[in-house]
């Protein structure tokens, strides 16, 4: 939306910003930033006998399934809680989570419009899955919450052309290809009892304490950059969705510097 908003404002504006100064053939450096302070997960609740249907079968893409149930111990005494996941009380929260993807890029622009660059991107943020939002629950429910520490790394190399290259104002389209690692951590899981103010750690298993994988990416770029001097831009960027339309799900932040502006 911030893309799509920068574009309709600003690009009629470019045909009054043309000048002698614009960034030419030469290297840049930018830094994009793409920040985000939400995000929706699921709250499983874990209910009593008293609080549901226990032992009544569960109906999941057409099949029958028992329904499944953990043993807790609370209170020196070991309780019986049952999943219900087609009740509605099995629902989305939200929860403030700030992320800020960044990316470091050196960008060869050529005279005819096309531009190469090659760059760095890191994302790292923890996140803990525990709200207060708990309406329509009974008081005895428990569920897991899970602290888990995610990093992500990686080089990233892009194609693009810029038009309206006599403006200040120069839209681009572009194909961005990456290859990196992703790592992610389970800090602590612990077994929560909202109404009766408990809560108790669980050991994971060792198996997902931690995992490692390589990540490849691949999409397409739709950005617009608007020259506020003979070296700085700033402008927004997004990579189009997994189905190729040109509207990005979230768009980026970039400033630019140019190391060859003229004089």
């Amino acid at each position: 939306m911030l893309l799509r908003v920068f574009l309709l404002v600003l690009l009629p504006l470019s045909s009054f910003a043309q000048t002698s100064d614009l960034f030419g053939e030469g290297f840049q450096l930018s830094l994009t930033l793409k920040p985000s302070i939400s995000r929706f997960f699921t709250l499983d609740p874990l209910v009593t006998a008293m609080d549901t249907f226990p032992g009544m079968p569960i109906v999941r893409s057409g099949r029958t399934v028992p329904r499944p149930s953990e043993n807790v111990i609370l209170n020196g005494q070991e309780v019986e809680y049952w999943y219900e996941p087609e009740l509605s009380r099995e629902a989305r929260r939200i929860k403030t989570l700030f992320k800020l993807p960044t990316q470091l890029k050196l960008h060869y622009r050529f005279n005819m419009g096309l531009e190469i660059s090659l760059g760095f991107a890191y994302e790292g943020y923890s996140d803990k899955e525990k709200t207060d939002d708990f309406d329509g629950l009974p008081n005895d429910f428990n569920y897991v919450v899970r602290e888990n520490r995610s990093d992500y790394g990686a080089i990233i190399s892009t194609v693009s052309y810029h038009f309206l290259r006599n403006k200040k104002i120069q839209p681009y389209l572009g194909f961005m290809i990456g290859s990196g690692i992703s790592k992610f951590k389970l800090i602590e899981r612990t077994r929560v009892f909202p109404g009766l103010e408990e809560e108790q750690s669980i050991l994971p298993e060792q198996r997902f304490l931690s995992n490692t994988i390589l990540v490849y990416e691949l999409g397409f770029l739709i950005g617009a950059q608007c020259q506020l001097g003979k070296r700085w831009s700033v402008g927004v960027e997004g990579n189009l969705d997994r189905f190729l339309l040109p509207i990005p799900s979230t768009a980026s932040l970039q400033l630019r510097y140019c190391f060859t502006a003229k004089q």
